[in-house]
C-alpha cells in the first residue's frame, strides 16, 4: 500500500495511515517513503504532532504549509483571509474550520501544479485539534490531485483522524528471526540470558530491540526492577530513555526538559530559558552531551528528539516543581509571542490566580475567533481551573461546554457538565447547563420532562435579562415538539413562553419556534411574520435565513422556504459552515421533491447526505436517506428505495423521531405507488394521518395528501380516506398552509363524485399546482384518464401527452408508463422513453456539469462544493464522454431539459 501510494503521486493522489505501537517503525517508514518520493522529484512537506503544542491552534498545519505559503495570493479572498486568520496573521471574525481546511487544500493544489507533493505527518495523534481536523478534510479530497498524504498514528491514542475513513496499514513487530538478527547486529556482546530477556520484553519492537540492551546493562536487575508482563513496553522504553538522561550534566538535563516542554522553541530561546532556570548563563556546548547520547540533535536552529518517547520520558520523569520552573522560564523569554507565553504562564501556575485566569479566558475567546475551537476549549478549561471564585469557574466551564458542543465533542461535553454539576449552579448558570444537556444526541425527544425543564430554564434566563439564551432554550424545546409526539399542553406552553419574550415579534428564531410548536394553530401568524422578514431579506444573515426557511417549511410554504433556504445556503457555502449547510441542503432537498424539481433534489440530497455524514449529524443524515428513498421510489427503483427506507428506520424508531417515521411512511407510500400496488401504498400513507400511530405528524403529513388521494383512487378505496379529508378540510380553515390547501385541491379533483369531477379538475388545473410540475402532471394524468373513461377519447389525449412528457423529463418511469397505457387505451401509440444522456451521470457529476454549463470555472465550482479545482476537472473529464461532448460550451445543449420538467 505504501509503495503504491508513493508510486502514483505524479498522476493522482491518495492518503494512508500508518498505525502501530510506539517504536514499531512508523517514523522509519515515513523516512523511507519520503526518500523514495524525493528521488522521483516529489516535494515532501513535513510536520509532526507534539504534546506540548496540542494547545497551539493550527501549529501543525502552519509548520506543514510554511514552504508553500508563497502561493497564498492565488487563493480567493475569503479563503486567503481564513488561512491568514488561522495562522494569526489577520484579525477577522472567526473563520469556519471547513473554510480554513478548504483554503489549505487549495493552497496545496496550487503548489502541486508546479511539483507533486507528499505530506508526511508523524505522531499525528498529538496534532493540535484544528490541524487534525483540517488534515482529515484534506486527506479525503486529494484523490484527483498530485498530492499524497501519509500519516503515522500511535495505537491506543484517540485522534480526529480515527473517524476520517482513511485506508490504514497496521504495523506489527519483527519476526523472531529478524528480531534476533537486529539484536545481534546492534548489541552482539550480550550474554545468552540477557539476549533472551531483550527479545522477550521487546516482542519484535525495533526501537525496544535497539534501546533495551544498554538499559539492561545499566541495571542488572532489569529496567528499574520491572519484570516482563504487567508493565507496558512504552513505559519500559520511556524508563530506558529516562535512565540515559539521569547520567547527563544538570544544565544538559535542563535544556532537554525545556525542549520537551516546548518542542517549537528555538535553540536561542532554550539557552535563555536554561540560563534563567539555572541562575547562570548556559552556553551552546551544554547541549553536546545530549547529542552524544543520541537523545536529540540540533537541526535548523531548533531541537529534534530522536524519538517522541524520549521527549515524553524526559518531561514525565521530572517532578512537578521542575516542570513548573521550566514553563516559568520559557514564559519569561517568550515576550514577543503573547499567546505562547500565556500557555507557559498557565502551565507554571499551580494555585488559583484570577488575573491569569482572566488572561487565559481572553485567550480562549481569541482562539475561538480564529476558528480554533478545540484549543479554545482547552483554554477555557484551564481558565476554570485557575479560577478561585466558584461562580467564575462555573461560567468558564460552561463556556468550554458551549465550545465543545460547537465542535461536536460529545464525550468531553458530558465530562464538563459533570464538573459544572458539582459546583451546584443556579440561576442563569443552571439555565445554560440545561441548554447544554438538551444538545446531547441521545436525549430523548419525547421526554416531556426534558422539554418542560427547557421551558423552565428559559423563563429563568428571561428573568435574568438573557433573552438570547431563553430563545435558544425554547428553540430546543420546539425542536422536541416537532420531532416527537408531545402533548398539546407542552406545545402551547412553549409557544406562550416565546411570545412573552422581550424580543422582536419577527425575530427569525421566535418565528421558527412558533412554526415548530404550532404549525397549524400559529400558521397564519408565522406566515404574516415571514412576509415582514422577507421584505428585508437582503439583510438576513445565514442563521436568520436558515431559521426563516425552517419556519416556512414547517407551515408548508415551500416557495418561501426555497427563497430563504437558498439565501442561507449561498452564505453558508461562502463562510465554510458545513454543519449548518448540511441541514439547509436536507431541507432544500425535501422542498425540491415537493415542488417536483427532481434534478435539483437529487443533487441536494446527495450533497447533504455526504456533508451530514462528514460532520456527524445523524438526524439530518437520516432525513437525507429518506429523501433519497423517496426519489428512488418516484423513479420506480423500489428495491433500492426500500433498502434506504429500512436503513433510515433504524435511527428513526430507536430514537422515537415521529417526524422521520412520518416521512418514512410517506416514502413507502410513494415507493408502492410507483410499484403499481396502490392498496399497499394506501396502508402506509394512511398511517401519517392516524393520531394513534407513531407515523402521525401534525404538519409533515400534509406532503402526503396528494399521494393518499392517488392511492385511494387507484385502489378503489375512496371511502377509506373520506374521514381524513374531512378533518383536513376543517384544518384548512385555520391555517393558510399552501401544502395543505394545494393537497386538498388535488384530492377534491381526483376523488370527486362524477357529477362534480370536471369542475373540480378545472379548478385544480388552474390553481397554484400548475407551478409544481409533478403534481400538475399527475392531475393531467388523472383528468385524461377520467375523460377517456367517459368516452371523451379525443379530449383525453392532450392532457395525457402533457403528463407523459413531464414524467419522461423527470425520469419517472412508472408514472410515464401509466400515461402511455392510458394513451394506448385512447388509441394513440406512444414510443418508449429514451434515456437522456444525463441519466448516465452520477449525482455529483450532474451537479458539476450544470455548474460548468453556466460558465463557472473549476475554481468557482470547487469553492461551492468544497473540492479542489483539479478534482472538479477530473469529474468533467470523466463526464464529457458520457454526454457526448468535447468542450464546456457544449454542456448547456447536452443538459437542455435535464434540469427540471418542462414548463406547464
Amino acid at each position: 500500500m505504501l509503495d503504491q501510494l508513493v508510486a502514483q503521486i505524479p498522476e493522482r493522489g491518495g492518503a494512508l495511515v500508518l498505525r502501530g505501537d510506539p517504536g514499531i517503525g512508523k517514523t522509519a517508514m515515513l523516512a523511507v517513503a519520503s526518500a523514495a518520493a524525493s528521488s522521483k522529484g516529489v516535494s515532501v512537506l513535513r510536520t509532526a504532532g507534539a504534546q506540548s503544542e496540542t494547545a497551539l491552534a493550527f501549529a501543525g498545519l502552519h509548520h506543514l504549509l510554511r514552504p508553500v505559503l508563497s502561493w497564498l495570493d492565488r487563493l480567493p479572498g475569503p479563503q486567503r483571509d481564513a488561512l491568514s486568520a488561522a495562522f494569526g496573521a489577520l484579525d477577522v471574525a472567526a473563520p469556519n474550520p471547513f473554510l480554513i481546511a478548504l483554503a489549505a487544500l487549495n493552497l496545496l493544489a496550487c503548489a502541486a501544479e508546479r511539483v507533486p507533493l507528499l505530506l508526511v505527518v508523524d505522531e499525528a495523534q498529538w496534532l493540535d485539534p484544528p490541524t487534525a481536523d483540517a488534515l482529515a478534510f484534506i486527506a479525503r479530497r486529494v484523490d484527483a490531485e498530485p498530492i499524497a498524504v501519509l500519516l503515522a498514528l500511535r495505537n491506543g491514542a484517540a485522534s480526529t483522524l480515527d473517524s476520517a475513513g482513511l485506508p490504514e496499514l497496521r504495523l506489527g513487530g519483527l519476526s523472531d528471526e529478524a528480531a534476533g538478527e537486529l539484536v545481534d547486529a546492534s548489541a552482539g556482546d550480550l550474554t545468552p540470558g540477557l539476549r533472551r530477556r531483550v527479545l522477550e520484553i521487546a516482542a519484535g519492537n525495533p526501537l525496544a530491540l535497539l534501546e533495551l540492551p544498554d538499559a539492561l546493562r545499566l541495571d542488572d536487575a532489569g529496567i528499574g526492577g520491572l519484570s516482563p508482563g504487567p508493565v507496558s513496553l512504552t513505559s519500559r522504553l520511556e524508563h530506558a530513555f529516562a535512565q540515559q538522561v539521569s547520567a547527563l550534566p544538570a544544565r544538559t538535563r535542563d535544556l532537554l526538559l525545556l525542549a520537551a516542554a516546548d518542542e517549537r522553541a528555538s535553540v536561542a530561546e532554550l539557552l535563555a530559558a536554561a540560563s534563567l532556570l539555572g541562575g547562570v548563563e548556559v552556553p551552546l556546548d551544554a547541549w553536546a552531551p545530549a547529542e552524544g547520547a543520541g537523545l536529540a540533535r540540533i537541526a535548523g536552529g531548533s531541537i529534534s528528539f530522536r524519538h517522541p518517547l524520549a521527549r515524553s520520558a524526559i518531561y514525565q520523569s521530572a517532578d512537578a516543581g521542575r516542570r513548573c520552573g521550566a514553563h516559568a522560564a520559557l514564559a519569561a523569554v517568550l515576550t514577543g509571542e503573547p499567546d505562547r507565553r500565556l500557555w507557559h504562564v498557565a502551565a507554571s501556575t499551580v494555585v488559583p490566580d484570577e488575573s491569569i485566569a482572566s488572561e487565559v479566558e481572553l485567550l480562549s475567546a481569541r482562539l475561538a475567533r480564529r476558528g480554533a475551537i478545540g484549543v479554545a476549549i482547552a483554554a477555557a478549561r484551564r481558565a476554570a481551573t485557575l479560577s478561585a471564585d466558584p461562580s467564575r469557574r462555573c461560567s468558564r466551564l460552561l463556556r468550554a461546554g458551549e465550545l465543545a458542543f460547537e465542535a461536536g465533542q460529545v464525550d468531553l461535553l458530558r465530562r464538563l457538565m459533570r464538573e459544572v454539576e458539582q459546583l451546584n449552579p443556579d440561576g442563569e448558570h443552571r439555565a445554560r447547563l440545561t441548554w447544554l444537556r438538551s444538545t446531547f444526541a441521545d436525549a430523548v425527544p419525547g421526554d416531556q420532562g426534558q422539554t418542560q425543564s427547557l421551558v423552565d430554564a428559559a423563563e429563568v434566563a428571561d428573568a435574568a435579562g438573557n433573552s438570547d439564551l431563553a430563545l435558544h432554550l425554547l428553540f430546543g424545546a420546539a425542536v422536541r415538539c416537532w420531532r416527537s409526539d408531545l402533548s398539546g399542553q407542552i406545545h402551547d406552553r412553549v409557544a406562550v413562553a416565546v411570545e412573552r419574550l422581550r424580543v422582536l415579534q419577527t425575530h427569525p428564531r421566535r418565528v421558527a419556534i412558533l412554526a415548530m410548536t404550532g404549525p397549524v394553530r400559529w400558521g397564519s401568524v408565522v406566515s404574516e411574520r415571514l412576509a415582514v422578514i422577507e421584505a428585508s431579506a437582503d439583510e438576513l444573515s445565514a442563521d436568520d435565513a436558515y431559521l426563516a426557511g425552517m419556519a416556512a417549511r414547517a407551515i408548508g410554504d415551500h416557495d418561501a422556504a426555497t427563497r430563504f433556504l437558498g439565501s442561507a445556503a449561498t452564505q453558508l457555502r461562502a463562510q465554510g459552515r458545513l454543519g449548518m449547510l448540511a441541514q439547509v441542503l436536507v431541507m432544500c432537498g425535501w422542498v425540491a421533491i415537493a415542488q417536483g424539481n427532481w434534478a435539483s433534489a437529487e443533487m441536494l440530497v446527495d450533497e447533504s447526505g455526504r456533508l451530514a455524514e462528514e460532520v456527524g449529524q445523524s438526524w439530518w443524515r437520516t432525513g437525507s436517506l429518506i429523501a433519497r428513498a423517496t426519489l428512488r421510489g418516484l423513479r420506480g427503483e423500489a428495491e433500492a428505495a426500500e433498502r434506504l427506507a429500512a436503513e433510515a428506520e433504524k435511527t428513526a424508531i430507536s430514537q422515537g423521531l415521529n417526524d422521520l417515521i412520518c416521512m418514512i411512511a410517506f416514502a413507502r407510500g410513494v415507493i408502492w405507488l410507483g410499484a403499481g400496488r396502490p392498496a399497499v401504498a394506501l396502508e402506509h400513507l394512511s398511517r401519517v394521518f392516524d393520531r394513534n400511530d407513531p407515523a402521525f405528524h401534525e404538519a409533515a403529513r400534509f406532503m402526503s395528501i396528494t399521494y393518499l388521494a392517488d392511492a385511494a383512487a387507484q385502489s378503489g378505496q375512496r371511502q377509506v380516506v373520506a374521514a381524513i379529508l374531512e378533518e383536513l378540510e376543517t384544518l384548512a380553515q385555520r391555517t393558510p398552509s399552501p401544502t395543505l390547501h394545494g393537497g386538498l385541491v388535488y384530492a377534491r379533483a381526483l376523488l370527486a363524485p362524477d357529477d362534480g369531477t370536471e369542475r373540480r379538475y378545472d379548478l385544480a388545473l388552474r390553481s397554484d399546482l400548475r407551478h409544481h410540475a409533478f403534481d400538475y402532471a399527475r392531475l393531467q394524468l388523472g383528468y385524461g384518464a377520467w375523460l377517456r373513461r367517459h368516452r371523451r377519447v379525443t379530449e383525453s389525449r392532450a392532457p395525457l401527452r402533457a403528463a407523459r412528457q413531464v414524467f419522461d423529463a423527470l425520469g419517472c418511469v412508472p408514472w410515464g408508463e401509466r400515461a402511455r397505457q392510458e394513451l394506448r387505451a385512447s388509441g394513440e401509440q406512444s414510443r418508449a422513453r429514451i434515456p437522456a444522456a444525463r441519466d448516465q451521470l452520477s449525482t455529483q457529476e450532474l451537479q458539476i456539469a450544470q455548474m460548468a454549463a453556466t460558465g463557472m470555472t473549476n475554481r468557482e465550482i470547487g469553492q461551492q462544493l468544497y473540492l479542489s479545482p483539479r478534482t472538479v476537472g477530473s469529474h468533467l473529464y470523466r463526464l464529457f464522454p458520457k454526454l457526448g461532448v468535447t468542450s464546456r460550451n457544449q454542456l448547456a445543449g447536452a443538459l437542455d431539459g435535464a434540469d427540471e420538467a418542462p414548463a406547464t
